[in-house]
């Protein structure tokens, strides 16, 4: 047996098959590699919308506790507020989460505040 012989149209034509497997190969790996970087892309944006989603809840979660907090100090009376050290004008200080206590206000307030209780009991009674 011979060996098959190039002539120009074989050789021609080996060339352009050998060409069109390397524009296959590239259209593979460009294909794959888009598939790669879309996958990535993909990957981030969930977790971005994971991550926002999470903040939203915690804001969420925090804005409910403030408002409960205060619901809570606004229903109680005047008296109990004092015996616990707090004037109504600071309920929203404490459920903010931005309330410091200041030790000698806080103790001249807290005498005033329970005078103040005492006399509107005395009054109410006096009635």
């Amino acid at each position: 047996m011979s060996a098959p012989s190039l002539s120009a149209p074989n050789a021609a034509s080996n060339v352009q098959d050998r060409f069109l497997v390397a524009q296959m190969d590239l259209a593979l790996d460009a294909r794959r590699l888009r598939s790669q970087a879309f996958a990535a892309f993909a990957a981030d944006a969930i977790l971005a919308v994971g991550t926002s989603f999470k903040a939203a809840v915690a804001r969420l979660k925090s804005w409910n506790e403030r408002r409960a907090t205060f619901a809570e100090l606004e229903a109680l009376d005047d008296r109990i507020l004092a015996d616990i050290g707090l004037s109504r004008s600071e309920i929203s200080q404490v459920a903010s989460g931005h309330y410091v206590r200041d030790s000698e206000a806080y103790r001249q307030n807290a005498i005033a505040s329970v005078k103040e209780a005492a006399n509107q009991d005395r009054n109410r009674n006096a009635a």
